[in-house]
């Protein structure tokens, strides 16, 4: 595909590296620039994200606005007693939280890979969560500090596919809403 070959030229080896990690043939990548482009549906008991037509009936989702930043979307979450903003990152298979901000005792440790960090390890501490008026308890990993300092002062975490494969959602970047049933 197009995507892939500019991907292949800007980090050369990185869908054979995801291939390799994932354990299975990865020819693409959908980034945000793609995602933005239609509405996307998440169904959990099939853990498929499927593209939209406009008309789509949201009959028995609610409704919630999302920011952006870096044009990522973003969503304001309480972790125990704290409110953070953290990025939605659907390809993340942990959430994470930056080191600073983190508190109680380490519950899970696990190695993790982002492309252009490589493998690391990284310590889970146990939050109760609320988003999108859906409340659950959830691991935050320690975010790298390479991520950290990327994300900068104004975003303290991902919320990863841990917590939102939970949820049947559509999103639609476009108009900075996703909907939760």
């Amino acid at each position: 595909s197009r995507l892939g070959n500019t991907i292949e030229k800007i980090y050369p080896g990185l869908l054979h590296d995801l291939s390799d990690k994932l354990k299975l043939n990865v020819t693409g990548i959908i980034g945000t620039d793609q995602l933005k482009q239609s509405r996307w549906h998440f169904d959990p008991t099939t853990s498929k994200l499927t593209r939209l037509s406009d008309d789509f009936d949201l009959n028995g989702y609610r409704a919630y606005p999302i920011e952006k930043y870096l044009g990522l979307p973003v969503v304001e979450v309480q972790l125990d007693d704290h409110i953070y903003r953290l990025i939605i990152d659907t390809c993340s298979t942990l959430n994470y939280l930056k080191e600073r901000l983190s508190s109680g005792s380490i519950e899970s440790t696990k190695e993790d890979y982002h492309p252009m960090l490589g493998s690391f390890t990284t310590h889970g501490r146990r939050y109760r969560l609320s988003a999108f008026n859906q409340k659950g308890r959830v691991l935050m990993y320690d975010l790298p500090t390479a991520m950290e300092m990327a994300l900068g002062d104004e975003i303290q975490g991902i919320l990863g596919c841990e917590f939102m494969t939970q949820h049947e959602w559509v999103m639609d970047l476009n108009k900075n809403t996703w909907w939760i049933r």
